[in-house]
């Protein structure tokens, strides 16, 4: 069995209404201020004030950031920062998408650590010294899995890169709560978008050669769950079942890659992310076939088997590397298609110009992730990114 990283799940309460039910774990965690952080339009449907009027009641004292904005800046999650900071919050409670989660994550890094954010990035920083504040983690989409990974995905606007901040001790949330109501409102594009994100964490991280036993229980369950579901929950938005369904894969997508490993899929997606500014499960759904065809060269023959069947492959154990990984990508393909996510053309950015900025911005800025997934053919690459533009 080949090692893995130390992963330090969080406490998970999944059900129809437990997000009304948060004060019941902060009663017995003995905190008084908690810091309630969001996105505007979080706020505009409800949706937190659903969440902490509860707490309130409870006699908590509630202090509210909601201005978080898409692909987190550095300078808005410090502002942020020095807002809880003035508070003197005991704990924080995220409501919101992987960006939000993330948010909250460095917020609590920076309540307890000195300098600024950027100091802390993975692999050109330095380690995180001090614990930080618990998080409390309520997500109302399913794709990021942030509620129960060590880590944040942070813009750096100085260079338009898409960075990491991670600490597997001290950035996991201390508790994540599902409550599938919460998504019932989320619209059919963002609902497809963000679940093939939760079906690329998962694929990545079970092709990818620092794989493990222990993750590969959480990829099976995340890729069976999202092919069968993931169209359900698109086409009935209001069904609850497929809601929590796919709440509990990105869950468990989010489990997978934090005890195994992202990939090339993932280096495309935040280079074009960075570059053009594509939504995060949009380009995730765009670069999962490059890691299949990547790693689906030299994985072991019967992971190959194994994905296939995962994937709802009728035969696949009659085939050989070739068809299993062309049928794997077909798989994608359909459901990309059939899910209406939109091609680079029908997204707005289908110029040469365009598709040669995301591609020197994969090259140039996503090497450790190209590395972890044995990318090292430029050409391989940029004959992929063509590919994409001619969809």
């Amino acid at each position: 069995m080949i090692a893995f990283d130390a992963y330090n799940a969080p406490r998970i309460i999944y059900g129809e209404g437990v997000s009304k039910k948060v004060s019941d774990l902060l009663t017995s965690l003995g905190v008084k201020t908690v810091m309630a952080v969001y996105d505007e339009g979080i706020k505009k449907v409800g949706i937190a004030d659903a969440v902490l009027t509860p707490i309130r009641e409870a006699g908590f004292v509630v202090e509210e950031f909601g201005g978080v904005t898409a692909d987190p800046p550095v300078e808005m999650i410090e502002e942020a920062a020095n807002l809880a900071d003035e508070k003197n919050v005991d704990i924080y409670v995220a409501i919101g998408g992987g960006g939000v989660i993330d948010t909250t994550k460095c917020m609590a890094v920076m309540h307890t650590n000195p300098g600024r954010l950027l100091d802390y990035v993975l692999g050109v920083g330095k380690p995180i010294p001090n614990a930080c504040p618990r998080v409390i983690a309520i997500p109302t989409t399913s794709g990021t899995g942030s509620e129960v990974t060590a880590l944040s995905i942070i813009t750096d606007t100085s260079t338009h890169r898409k960075v990491c901040v991670k600490d597997v001790v001290k950035m996991c949330p201390y508790a994540a709560y599902l409550d599938p109501a919460l998504t019932v409102g989320l619209p059919k594009g963002l609902t497809a978008s963000t679940g093939m994100d939760a079906l690329s964490h998962a694929v990545e991280a079970y092709l990818v050669g620092r794989h493990n036993e222990f993750a590969d229980m959480f990829c099976e369950n995340t890729i069976r769950r999202v092919v069968k579901w993931l169209p359900v929950a698109v086409e009935d938005g209001k069904n609850l079942e497929a809601r929590g369904q796919m709440m509990q894969a990105a869950t468990y997508g989010g489990a997978s890659f934090a005890s195994s490993t992202l990939q090339a899929g993932h280096a495309i997606a935040h280079a074009l992310g960075g570059a053009l500014h594509v939504p995060h499960g949009i380009a995730c759904a765009w670069g999962l076939n490059f890691a299949i065809k990547h790693s689906g060269k030299t994985a072991e023959i019967e992971r190959m088997h194994s994905l296939a069947e995962y994937m709802g492959v009728a035969g696949e154990a009659e085939m050989g590397r070739e068809e299993l990984v062309a049928a794997c990508c077909k798989v994608v393909s359909d459901m990309n298609r059939s899910l209406k996510i939109p091609t680079p053309k029908t997204f707005g950015i289908g110029t040469k110009e365009e598709m040669e900025a995301a591609y020197t911005a994969c090259w140039t800025n996503e090497q450790g992730m190209l590395g972890v997934g044995g990318v090292t053919d430029q050409d391989e690459l940029h004959a992929y990114f063509e590919e994409m533009w001619a969809w």
